[in-house]
């Protein structure tokens, strides 16, 4: 069933991408001291 496997991977990256928005959220517009990436 590769129906439960693009829903798992669509699940997967929407979850990761809110993580990493939530987490590296900048105080500021433009502040970029700390990234590292």
């Amino acid at each position: 069933m590769w129906q439960w496997v693009a829903v798992s991977v669509l699940v997967l990256v929407l979850a990761v991408r809110v993580v990493v928005a939530l987490h590296d959220r900048p105080s500021r517009p433009e502040a970029g001291d700390s990234a590292t990436g």
